[in-house]
């Protein structure tokens, strides 16, 4: 056998790696895409094997039919590449069955036109004897067929690199390794090719494509290893990525922008091609960023879209290899400008009164606590003032309780515009009412009161033809050494209140650290 050995073992080899890669996916031909790299794994062996089997045997016949075999693998490859490929990078809606359909009835017509070549000579017109190698070989002058299905299977080839180069510029960096084994893995036997056609090789009707796929397997062995490659697709990218809600921007080492989805291209106002290459920074200020070191680091930030003010949670998490080497991070930008605004409405609902919309009895003494401590810690004064609308159950009993509703926001109304910025209003419940005044001594909040008083005394509440004047009975009372808490400064206040009324309604009483209670006037009661 001699100098035969140097060319059918490297196709013999060839044959044998491709089938063994074809048998690890054997199991996994359920996953997208495994079913046609299969196919072409299968494919690339009888192409192999068959060039192996032409080194073995003179006989011109037996080349003939050998050579027929092999086109099982020529016929079959562009087209299981193609239908691989174009699963790979996730994008199955544009090749539909009836497509698929198509692409195998052109290969199974080409393998048949092959295969009856005897009755028409459209593939090879001439097959004969060829003595000028180291070996007999079978010297092929190609016909009409086979032209037609190398320019077929060439363009198949293109549109298969476009793609790849495609996926591979708006893959983010942890996935690119894969298509670039890929590239790489089809691009070496597709050059053998052409060189063996056009004739560029020093041994002429020696084919090398066969052997070249020894590079395909290969790579494709450590994609398998090395990236988990038809384990975990980077396909997921499109199907996972491109259907989120939220915006997700994939970065390098560099901070700059490798990849953004569909929804970061709406926050941003950007496609992913204009963005690809550039720092965040030119989006987004970096006081606004989370860390991009810290895992699930998180921060909200307040950002336009489309000329309305949205609310974001971010989220930053590093992106490491599996040997613990920093490939960059990804930044996730979730929309929650519904979630806050019903947290908003859910907060304004538990602390609100819901008819006057005043401070509720619980949002009021929460503030009251906070500004007590504060007073103490910078020792301030502090007054409460304590509001009792006058005969109020008879204006219910007289006029209705539509009307009663109508007094209370009309009072609640005059109060919130007569009270200072600083000052706090709440409905304590009923027809009672509380005002917190900070930074307040008990002559000013004195004075402070019986302003109020006369602003609600000149209300006129007007309904359904009627027109009614309330008054009002104010208790003030400070923060003091007794009084330290506002439920305590409540209670004198409310103390106060009661003299008021006691008193004859329409006034202000205050109440001192001793407990001793005075009108408006200064008079003791």
């Amino acid at each position: 056998m001699g100098i035969r050995v140097f060319y059918y073992l490297p196709n013999l080899f060839a044959a044998v790696l491709t089938a063994m890669i074809a048998y690890y996916l054997w199991p996994k031909r359920s996953i997208r895409g495994a079913n046609s790299l299969f196919y072409f794994l299968v494919g690339t062996t009888i192409w192999a094997l068959s060039e192996a089997l032409l080194y073995f045997d003179n006989s011109i016949p037996a080349k003939i039919r050998i050579t027929q075999l092999q086109y099982v693998g020529v016929c079959t490859i562009p087209i299981n590449s193609f239908i691989f490929i174009w699963r790979y990078v996730g994008w199955d809606s544009w090749l539909d069955r009836q497509a698929v359909r198509m692409l195998y009835f052109a290969s199974a017509f080409m393998l048949g036109t092959a295969w009856t070549n005897d009755l028409h000579g459209w593939v090879w017109p001439e097959m004969v004897r060829d003595d000028s190698g180291p070996f007999t070989m079978l010297a092929i002058t190609h016909g009409p067929a086979f032209w037609f299905w190398v320019t077929f299977s060439y363009f198949c080839i293109a549109i298969v690199f476009t793609v790849i180069i495609r996926a591979y510029l708006i893959s983010p960096t942890l996935i690119r390794g894969q298509y670039r084994l890929l590239f790489v893995g089809l691009l070496v036997p597709f050059i053998a090719n052409i060189a063996y056609i056009y004739k560029l090789l020093p041994v002429a009707n020696m084919d090398p494509t066969p052997i070249c796929f020894c590079v395909t397997a290969l790579l494709m062995g450590y994609s398998f290893i090395r990236h988990r490659m038809c384990d975990v697709m980077p396909l997921a990218r499109d199907e996972v990525f491109f259907s989120l809600t939220d915006g997700i921007m994939v970065f390098d080492n560099r901070n700059r922008l490798a990849f953004i989805n569909p929804e970061a291209e709406k926050i941003l106002g950007h496609s992913n091609n204009d963005v690809v290459g550039k720092k965040i920074l030119q989006f987004v200020g970096e006081d606004l960023l989370p860390s991009q070191t810290e895992q699930d680091a998180g921060s909200e930030i307040k950002f336009p879209v489309n000329g309305k003010e949205r609310i974001f949670d971010l989220r930053s998490n590093p992106l490491i290899n599996a040997h613990g080497e920093p490939l960059g991070w990804l930044l996730v930008w979730r929309d929650i400008t519904k979630r806050k605004k019903l947290e908003d409405n859910l907060r304004y609902l538990a602390t609100t009164d819901p008819l006057t919309g005043a401070y509720n009895r619980r949002r009021f003494i929460r503030t009251g606590s906070d500004e007590v401590a504060r007073s103490l810690r910078f020792q301030k004064s502090m007054c409460v003032l304590m509001v009792d609308i006058d005969h109020f159950k008879k204006i219910n009993d007289e006029y209705g309780h539509d009307f009663g509703d109508l007094a209370l926001k009309a009072v609640t109304k005059v109060c919130k515009q007569t009270i200072r910025n600083i000052d706090t209003f709440g409905r304590l419940g009923g027809e009672e009412f509380a005002v917190i005044m900070p930074e307040t001594n008990i002559q000013q909040a004195v004075t402070g009161a019986e302003r109020l008083r006369k602003a609600i005394m000149a209300l006129s509440i007007q309904s359904a033809g009627m027109s009614v004047t309330v008054t009002v009975s104010i208790g003030v009372a400070c923060l003091n050494d007794q009084d330290q808490t506002i439920e305590l400064i409540l209670k004198k206040a409310d103390q106060a209140l009661y003299h008021a009324k006691n008193s004859g309604r329409n006034r202000v009483c205050s109440a001192d650290g001793q407990g001793i209670y005075r009108g408006d006037f200064g008079q003791a009661l």
